[in-house]
């Protein structure tokens, strides 16, 4: 069908999703490597997504598409919906090293009430169901592939994901939040490395 995302095959090419991964991990609201280690109360992250291999050399171009969410005492609980460009490489015994740069949106549902002004001097609790927001960000992941040593078409990872979502609060636009995340990517059967 014209106009319709297809994840098979299209004459003879290879599919577009050639990589699929499940993260799970804990979110903070922190400046870059701030906050990184995870701490109680936990903050869970899950994030499930999509790649293709847009370019297969010494550095591979990956892009990948995510859809995940959080749920954070403070921050509120919210889903995010991304997608990031990374220059991966990897040393064809293992080891994998990716660094990235994403765009998204992401909605925070806040857990507690926000003030708004009514009127001069005069503030009511307001819940609301939040609203989408967009979102800048960057990352980096290493890990262990696999494949390169086995018939598994499966990388570990470790990835840190930091943003900057507009429209954080009134009196500070842009929000700073991380994630630490244990990952599992398996390589879909297009035959080329992911």
């Amino acid at each position: 069908m014209p106009g319709v995302l297809r994840l098979a095959s299209v004459a003879g090419a290879a599919p577009f999703i050639d990589a699929v991964e499940v993260e799970v991990g804990d979110h903070s609201v922190a400046f870059p490597f701030q906050n990184v280690v995870p701490r109680a109360p936990l903050r869970p992250a899950v994030t499930v997504g999509g790649q293709h291999l847009w370019l297969d050399r010494r550095f591979d171009v990956v892009q990948s598409v995510r859809v995940g969410g959080h749920a954070h005492p403070t921050a509120g609980n919210a889903i995010r919906l991304t997608t990031d460009l990374d220059l991966r490489w990897a040393s064809g015994v293992g080891p994998v090293v990716e660094a990235g740069l994403g765009l998204g949106l992401h909605h925070v549902v806040r857990q507690r009430p926000i003030l708004e002004q009514t009127t001069p001097g005069n503030y009511e609790a307001r819940r609301g169901l939040g609203r989408p927001n967009l979102v800048l960000g960057a990352g980096v992941a290493a890990g262990f592939d696999l494949g390169d040593v086995s018939k598994a078409p499966l990388t570990i990872l470790v990835d840190y994901h930091w943003w900057a979502q507009t429209g954080f609060l009134p009196s500070l636009p842009l929000g700073p939040q991380g994630t630490l995340s244990i990952g599992l990517r398996a390589t879909l059967g297009s035959g080329r490395k992911a």
